[in-house]
């Protein structure tokens, strides 16, 4: 039988977020790697920054946390600290395929009850029923990466 002591211990571990983790990375190694995306090579410094200017740009157009969140971006370190980015504002995000047709990811913003989506593509969407923000990710502040092979 687990004592209480144990117990609390784990779940206070279960109580830490993923962002929470990857902060606690950036601030014991700031110029670590975090992610190798083709030949660039991304900074735990560099993809909480993007992250940031995401979770900054979802709190300027008053996202509330909470919120749904379409996420439709072709994989990429991007991809990676857009979510991180949406989480970080306290909303959830919903996964859209940039490969599907524009009418299908259309409909799925529709009907999910995103209030915005974050795209590396304008993606229409027709409806008049929900606000829809299409966070361009270009508007958040440009931020470029180590190409190095260190």
């Amino acid at each position: 039988m687990s004592s209480p002591v144990k117990n609390s211990k784990i779940r206070s571990q279960f109580n830490i977020s993923v962002c929470h983790l990857i902060a606690q990375q950036m601030k014991a190694a700031p110029h670590r790697i975090a992610i190798i995306d083709g030949e660039v090579r991304v900074s735990y410094e560099c993809l909480l920054q993007r992250a940031g200017a995401i979770a900054a740009e979802l709190e300027r157009r008053d996202i509330q946390p909470g919120a749904l969140v379409g996420v439709c971006m072709k994989r990429s370190w991007e991809l990676v600290a857009a979510l991180i980015g949406v989480m970080r504002a306290g909303c959830a995000y919903v996964p859209l395929d940039p490969a599907y047709p524009q009418d299908r990811v259309g409909y799925m913003l529709e009907h999910s009850g995103a209030v915005a989506a974050i795209v590396d593509v304008y993606v229409y969407c027709s409806s008049t029923r929900s606000v829809i923000y299409y966070l361009l990710v270009q508007l958040c502040k440009p931020i470029n990466p180590s190409k190095d092979r260190k």
